[in-house]
């Protein structure tokens, strides 16, 4: 027998043993109608005597040694099917969720505010990912004049990455323009991020700090902050950064997960388009 046909066996075996184990089964009989066309077929697994079923597991044992990016690949095939799963689980809760996604208030927002597209953005300004998808998300605004970009403050780190997310919600009451200056900043301020930091930050932007810090206890904020987890929740996002990407009337949608290229979210904003 050859090794690809023996692996084939041992794994076609293994899958009935621990079928069989799980659920308590016997392999079922072959009918005596086809009985006699088994001469070809891979025999049940209870006609294999132990040292059989040794020998096929030594084989699959030093194919998977001896090839070790078979696993590789099968990690990599069960990380697309969950990543998969991901992304339609989130496009389909986006319409049931559109309203906080899309129109709220309170949410920053960027570039054109009339686009045809939006982007949505949940992020945490102490994510090395979110710092690295600033130049990205920045680029693409430049390039195409009709997107929208709504960020989503996700402060999953706690601690200064919610000040800071305070911070950056409280500041769209002083302008779009200084909310922009300090949101970029903050991106690209250097790590660690601190409290202290992040008013520097502010200061340094333009921001009037003491009705920065003021507009930070409001209510509204807090709610702001509260309603994203959730948000990620219903969404069932993975982490930051994430994208949502979505036509004007929310019928098509992309979800991107994770630090990706240009070209990655140009792509979905073209699928949008469609």
């Amino acid at each position: 027998m050859k090794i690809n046909h023996l692996l084939m066996a041992g794994l076609f075996s293994f899958a009935l043993i621990s079928s069989q184990a799980a659920k308590g089964t016997e392999p079922t009989a072959t009918p005596p109608a086809a009985a006699k066309n088994t001469a070809n077929v891979t025999p049940p697994i209870n006609d294999l005597s132990d040292t059989q079923v040794k020998q096929i597991q030594k084989v699959v044992h030093d194919y998977l040694v001896q090839n070790p990016q078979v696993l590789v690949e099968a990690s990599q095939a069960y990380q697309d099917q969950e990543l998969a799963k991901a992304k339609t689980k989130t496009q389909l809760a986006v319409s049931k969720n559109a309203k906080s996604l899309f129109n709220s208030a309170h949410s920053p927002t960027v570039g054109n505010h009339n686009g045809d597209v939006t982007v949505i953005e949940f992020l945490d300004y102490q994510c090395t990912h979110c710092r690295e998808m600033s130049t990205v998300v920045g680029g693409l605004i430049k390039g195409d004049g009709k997107i929208r970009v709504v960020i989503k403050e996700l402060p999953i780190f706690g601690g200064s990455s919610k000040y800071a997310a305070q911070a950056s919600i409280a500041s769209m009451k002083q302008g779009p323009d200084k909310f922009l200056a300090f949101h970029k900043s903050l991106l690209e301020a250097a790590p660690p991020l601190t409290d202290q930091k992040v008013m520097e930050v502010a200061k340094n932007a333009g921001l009037n700090t003491q009705q920065l810090e003021t507009d930070m206890k409001s209510k509204i904020v807090e709610d702001q902050i509260n309603d994203n987890f959730k948000l990620a929740q219903a969404l069932g996002l993975l982490g930051t950064p994430a994208f949502i990407v979505s036509n004007r009337s929310g019928s098509h949608v992309e979800y991107v997960p994770g630090a990706v290229t240009i070209e990655s979210l140009k792509q979905a904003i073209t699928q949008v388009r469609k």
